[in-house]
């Protein structure tokens, strides 16, 4: 029986020392999982926590040598109108249109969202130029508006539609 409470010990010891590093003796916590975070914040605002956010890190990395593989993808919401068209006229243009859903509420401040994602955007738009991305970006929206006159294409709450289709 001694001997599965220290199994049940040194188990439970060494899962959550991945995620948690005490680094002095001022009970400063390293903490490097946004999951592990929310359990030790939970009702406690004691803790002294410091936050690493590797997967900010490595996201952020992996999208830095996707750049320089010439790997270049742009993000937008599937739901977004001429998502089609977008991913269409992008192809062409060597970037590959992916979708991502960037919140507007986030459960915490210490750990970011999207942070592939973002770098990826501010590489493909320092390598191209944001005026050219959008002037794609404009292309494949008159040509959704041209293919869809009967389709609801609003944005800001102005039918986008009499922008194009007048021309």
């Amino acid at each position: 029986m001694l001997l599965i409470k220290i199994s049940v010990i040194v188990f439970i010891t060494l899962t959550f020392s991945c995620c948690i590093e005490n680094i002095n003796n001022e009970d400063v916590l390293i903490v490097y999982d946004e999951e592990e975070y929310m359990k030790l914040v939970g009702g406690n605002d004691n803790l002294k926590i410091k936050v690493v956010d590797t997967h900010c890190i490595n996201g952020r990395k992996r999208a830095q040598e996707d750049l320089k593989k010439g790997n270049l993808k742009f993000y937008d919401s599937e739901f977004d109108y001429g998502f089609s068209e977008k991913q269409r006229f992008l192809s062409n243009h060597g970037v590959k249109l992916e979708s991502f859903y960037f919140p507007d509420v986030l459960y915490n401040d210490k750990f970011e969202y999207g942070c592939y994602q973002k770098e990826m955007m501010e590489g493909v738009a320092l390598r191209m130029g944001v005026k050219y991305i959008d002037s794609i970006l404009i292309e494949a929206e008159r040509s959704f508006a041209q293919k869809n006159p009967d389709s609801a294409f609003q944005r800001d709450g102005e039918d986008i539609r009499k922008k194009y289709l007048s021309n």
